[in-house]
């Protein structure tokens, strides 16, 4: 007759095991230990990223008060650009890339993938900012490329909730492929003197114009947690 074995574990470190596995990566767990995994939920499903739909141009339609900046249908675009397969672009990714929790995954990533090694990442997830940094994202950036950083400086804003006031970007950066051309994303920076987000803020909301596309999303920092405490 076969005999059946049995693994004992203690309970004490099963407990740990399960209350690990039921955590975010972001709550408890070191970045340094985040698998592929871990990264691509910080990156596509925690209170730091949105996904957002691009919805048509404004058309505006007889007379019309003057537009502020920000809802400008003409800026950041020109017929040129509008022609730049705008289907292509219409799914974003949003992330709010200044908070420790998004510069730890985008760094985790890149050991992941062989590009860096830790000790060389560990100063950039580690330094604090003075500016809020939101970064976009999407598989077509080529209007970006074509229309250049301060072109987009004037089709973004950030709105707080509380006081209603729009920010405008500080100044835009872009991310470049390994080709040092192509742009693989847009970094978007906001003084955190100007904006000054408190810690009780219910809704920080970020809007974008790219050509005939545009697109508001939003965050709550009250969600935005990690083990140090509001990480923004």
């Amino acid at each position: 007759m076969r005999t059946m074995r049995f693994i004992v574990v203690p309970a004490v470190l099963l407990l740990g095991v399960l209350a690990w596995a039921g955590d975010k990566p972001w709550e408890k767990k070191p970045y340094r230990d985040w698998t592929e995994r871990d990264v691509a939920e910080v990156l596509k499903d925690s209170p730091w990223a949105r996904l957002v739909q691009a919805t048509g141009a404004w058309r505006p339609i007889g007379n019309q008060p003057e537009l502020p900046i920000w809802q400008d249908p003409h800026v950041g675009t020109t017929q040129a650009d509008n022609a730049i397969s705008p289907a292509d672009s219409r799914v974003y990714t949003v992330l709010w890339a200044s908070s420790r929790t998004v510069r730890a995954a985008l760094a985790r990533r890149s050991v992941l993938q062989g590009g860096a090694k830790e000790e060389a990442v560990e100063q950039g997830v580690s330094r604090s900012l003075d500016a809020y940094m939101i970064l976009v994202k999407t598989a077509n950036m080529a209007i970006f490329e074509k229309r250049g950083e301060a072109a987009f400086a004037k089709a973004a804003y950030m709105q707080l909730k509380k006081g209603k006031r729009k920010f405008l970007p500080s100044h835009v950066t872009f991310f470049r492929g390994a080709d040092g051309h192509s742009v693989t994303g847009a970094a978007f920076y906001f003084s955190k003197k100007e904006a000054n987000i408190s810690a009780d803020e219910s809704e920080v909301a970020f809007f974008l114009q790219v050509g005939e596309f545009k697109f508001l999303t939003s965050f709550d920092p009250r969600r935005m947690i990690d083990a140090q405490g509001q990480d923004l």
